[in-house]
């Protein structure tokens, strides 16, 4: 159970993650969930690392997380929390916007990484066993 949540979840981030790549690079309006504000964020100055799309990295980081063993994936967690925190001061405090689409990608980290430190969906599916 537990490895399927994280399949299913990482690979909706990398959808996500990759239509913000697209976002950056398309000449117009790019895909952004309701809400808006994804235009802004993935078309400034801080939508890049090294020249590369931010959500180039993300979509790295569910791929990882996805294959990753519980060691690494506390690692990771880590990476993705300071990340977050990043993204969203540079959302908030420096560009005054916030990126629907950016802001799902974020909790959906935030779900993997709640998981990886308290095993919610083990103990959720034990517990259901036990009930039966």
């Amino acid at each position: 159970m537990k490895r399927k949540f994280i399949y299913f979840l990482s690979i909706i981030g990398i959808i996500l993650s990759l239509l913000t790549v697209q976002s950056h690079y398309a000449p117009d309006d790019g895909f952004c969930l309701s809400g808006g504000g994804c235009d802004i964020v993935n078309k400034s100055q801080y939508s890049e690392f090294f020249g590369i799309p931010l959500g180039f990295f993300g979509s790295l980081w569910f791929l990882a997380y996805m294959f990753s063993n519980k060691i690494n994936r506390k690692y990771l967690s880590i990476a993705g929390l300071a990340g977050i925190a990043y993204l969203i001061y540079i959302e908030l405090a420096v560009l005054y916007t916030i990126c629907s689409t950016c802001t799902a990608i974020h909790a959906l980290i935030l779900i993997l990484i709640v998981d990886s430190f308290s095993g919610f969906s083990k103990n959720h599916s034990t517990k259901i066993q036990n009930f039966k």
